[in-house]
């Protein structure tokens, strides 16, 4: 699931009901928050996950542990999330030139909502920044 993209309706769908990225159902919540797993990035003993903006959707706990265990890079290494809040603030997509600008597209910018850039983007994915966040785990590559 996370190897190649969710088809762009159901990343919408999921993302705007937080629902689980493996079943579909309600994300895991405690009073610490929604969980969400996502891969390590490559500074990850530097990272601060508080404000991160990501396109993964939540989980719940029994796909979760599926996912850490089958997806290729949560095996390379993951970081286990508990999140209050989680804002939609943009989308991801392929962003063409105004017109009468020369230029390429780019395919894989990021449009925060309210930007100029907005009617020129075709979304594929929604992004939502992730606030008051608790790390629970860190698990490093499974060999």
């Amino acid at each position: 699931m996370y190897a190649r993209e969710l088809h762009p309706e159901r990343q919408k769908e999921a993302m705007d009901g937080l629902l689980c990225a493996g079943c579909s159902g309600p994300a895991a919540r405690d009073e610490r928050g929604m969980l969400w797993v996502l891969p390590l990035l490559d500074d990850a003993e530097d990272t601060v996950w508080e404000g991160v903006r990501t396109v993964i959707l939540p989980m719940c706990k029994k796909c979760s542990a599926k996912a850490t265990q089958s997806c290729p890079r949560l095996r390379d290494g993951h970081v286990e999330l508990r999140v209050q809040e989680a804002e939609k603030i943009g989308v991801r997509g392929t962003l063409y030139p105004r017109p009468g600008e020369q230029g390429e597209s780019d395919p894989d910018a990021l449009v925060l909502y309210g930007s100029p850039d907005e009617p020129f983007v075709i979304a594929r994915q929604i992004v939502r920044e992730l606030r008051d966040v608790t790390v629970v785990a860190f698990v490093a590559a499974v060999p």
